[in-house]
């Protein structure tokens, strides 16, 4: 018997859905989409352009495949078809009332060009991404820190006893991630591309240097940036910018490389087991990619805009993940794998206070340790299970017309 998991954005998607005439619910492969979709709006009917049938149904004629399938409607995997947006926009335009189609997709860069041509005004965007620890938790799942790397956090894993999570991932990456490439791009090479995966895998975490990768690959600079947008586009991986609030300062400009599902990044890794992680080189790099993603759900979630960014600079200043909560309050972020407190974690925090006078910054230290009730010496000590609140401390505005 498949498990369901309660989403934590599915109040915001039915919230979105009576105020928006569309709402989009974007993300990887096998993160939930289809599910959330029916399990929130149980009454529409629903479509997969996957079905090859359907497809050319739209493809043939996108007007009468509307009529034959009319609103409240769920249209899944829209990247098949992107086309159908500006059908959808004509038949919105004559509808009254909200929420008339849910549309979900996989591949972010063909559905949000058609959605802005299209559906400017008239549509809502949120992000799924696999689940989080709030959802986790709320399901009563818990593993221990390396187990949860290893096993990451597709909603698969956890609805179906008895799957092993390394066949998963060598599955999501033969069935969905090559496949998915192959079809959306037309390319051939795919012995390079796939050791472009493993490079990309190795530097987690890392600054992003499209030469060094470009050499180690044997392909050019421009190929692999090529390469990168296609995996950041089908939430693969993700980029954070860094932080720089002045023009003449001496920060780092590129962004950070992060994977957007920890137990795909392990597999790309050959890493076998949980025990491995903790006695990898690249412990503190997976144990920093599961936190800064998690900070990334903590705001979608929500519909937040992400606020995301890292610090680093040519004098050694180094801040793992900033949150900015306004034009001059910031939440510094020191990701640390250890499970014990040292005085060293806030060293980088207070350089970039000093280097900072005008912002007022709190201090946090996410390790692997137990969360502490009060600040030590101002700074908050949280397990790395426990961050999403610290992300999804700000409140929307929303105005009240009656006061």
């Amino acid at each position: 018997m498949k498990r369901l998991i309660h989403r934590s954005i599915s109040d915001e998607v039915k919230r979105l859905a009576a105020t928006y005439k569309v709402v989009t619910i974007l993300g990887p492969r096998q993160a939930g989409k289809s599910t959330l979709a029916k399990t929130v709006f149980r009454d529409y009917d629903f479509v997969n352009l996957e079905d090859s049938a359907l497809r050319r149904e739209a493809e043939d004629d996108p007007k009468g495949f509307l009529i034959n399938h009319p609103a409240p409607l769920i249209i899944d995997e829209i990247q098949r078809c992107p086309f159908l947006v500006s059908q959808i926009q004509a038949n919105v335009d004559e509808m009254d009332g909200y929420g008339r189609y849910i549309i979900t997709g996989s591949y972010q860069k063909k559905v949000r060009k058609e959605i802005s041509e299209s559906l400017a005004t008239r549509a809502a965007v949120v992000h799924l991404l696999p689940l989080s620890f709030a959802e986790l938790k709320g399901a009563g799942i818990k593993l221990n820190r390396n187990e949860q790397i290893f096993t990451g956090f597709m909603p698969g894993i956890y609805s179906t006893p008895g799957i092993v999570p390394a066949e998963y991932y060598m599955n999501y990456r033969s069935v969905h991630l090559d496949k998915d490439i192959r079809e959306e791009n037309n390319f051939s090479n795919f012995r390079q591309f796939n050791i472009f995966l493993d490079v990309l895998a190795g530097r987690a975490g890392q600054i992003v240097n499209y030469s060094a990768v470009s050499n180690d690959v044997g392909v050019s600079s421009v190929t692999i940036k090529e390469w990168t947008a296609l995996l950041e586009n089908a939430y693969i991986i993700r980029f954070l910018p860094p932080w720089n609030k002045n023009s003449t300062s001496r920060a780092i400009k590129s962004p950070k490389l992060y994977f957007i599902e920890t137990g795909l990044l392990v597999s790309l890794a050959r890493i076998s087991s949980p025990k491995e992680i903790g006695v990898s080189s690249m412990t503190g790099a997976f144990f920093e990619n599961m936190v800064v993603i998690e900070a990334l759900k903590a705001r979608y979630n929500k519909s937040l805009e992400p606020k995301l960014y890292f610090y680093r600079d040519n004098n050694g200043v180094e801040v793992d993940l900033i949150l900015e909560r306004g034009q001059k309050e910031l939440d510094l972020f020191e990701i640390k794998s250890a499970y014990t407190i040292s005085k060293e974690f806030v060293r980088n925090m207070d350089r970039f206070e000093n280097l900072h006078p005008g912002f007022a910054v709190r201090k946090n230290i996410i390790y692997s340790g137990e969360t502490l009730p009060e600040p030590v010496n101002g700074v908050r000590y949280i397990n790395y299970s426990d961050i999403s609140r610290y992300f999804t401390e700000d409140e929307r505005y929303i105005p009240d017309f009656e006061k």
